[in-house]
């Protein structure tokens, strides 16, 4: 099974990654980040530094797209157009760092995709759904529906999607506190802009009957709940118990 967490900056998707893998160490069903289970499987896992194994994923990455680029040629070519109509308040060096962005996290993808993962659970932070954030989510510009419509009927789905929802409140104030390179003058109009519109492009994703009956959501008071009533699989129950498992590991 392949989860992909998404969520606003700073709503504790990597907090919540490694507690959903430490609260399952010991059990037989094993859970593992998807940077891990790549870095594994092309026996890069010992590398030491984390700007090293962050430069493997990358190459890994942008490889695996190049070989996939005709199974997701309209995905690409539509993003690609996408960045190109972006106004001018977003430089080419920002496009530029989405577009590679894109490529890897489709990569990514398509190397999960073709190995065997009988037996684990593997969940992605921020993976091809989350793409949605780099072309959607500007702080000078409001999200286009109708073209984030476009990316999700193209955009490949994970088998249960994890929506982290954090009060707009706490999202500003810790992306305030840390910085965020998407903000270059980070000043609180701009820090609130960016999060308003980080916030409707994943509601806008969470209603999509696309992703609706896979997802679940974890509210601010990570209370964890199904989006759908009805039609979703037995993989987002499995899911569910994982990541209250996480929680508490997180409480503890």
């Amino acid at each position: 099974m392949k989860i992909e967490l998404i969520g606003c900056t700073s709503a504790g998707k990597s907090t919540l990654l490694k507690n959903m893998i430490a609260s399952h160490r010991n059990r037989q069903q094993e859970i593992i980040s998807g940077d891990d289970f790549v870095l594994r499987q092309t026996l890069l896992a010992w590398l030491p530094h984390r700007i090293l194994r962050v430069s493997a994923i990358n190459m890994i990455g942008i490889i695996w797209c190049i070989l996939n680029c005709r199974k997701q040629r309209n995905l690409l070519s539509f993003s690609y157009q996408y960045l190109s109509r972006l106004p001018s308040t977003i430089t080419l060096r920002e496009r530029l760092k989405i577009a590679r962005i894109l490529v890897r996290n489709i990569g990514i993808h398509e190397f999960i995709a073709c190995q065997d993962t009988t037996n684990r659970i593997i969940i992605i932070d921020e993976g091809i759904l989350h793409i949605a954030h780099y072309l959607f989510v500007h702080e000078s510009i409001e999200p286009d529906l109708k073209q984030l419509q476009t990316f999700i009927e193209l955009a490949p789905c994970e088998d249960v999607v994890v929506y982290l929802c954090t009060l707009k409140n706490t999202l500003i104030e810790r992306t305030r506190v840390r910085g965020h390179k998407r903000i270059p003058d980070g000043s609180l109009e701009a820090i609130e802009s960016f999060i308003n519109h980080a916030i409707t492009t994943f509601n806008f994703l969470g209603v999509n009957p696309k992703i609706n009956p896979k997802l679940l959501l974890v509210s601010p008071g990570r209370e964890v709940s199904m989006a759908s009533d009805k039609d979703f699989s037995p993989m987002v129950e499995q899911a569910k118990h994982i990541i209250l498992t996480g929680l508490e590991e997180e409480s503890l």
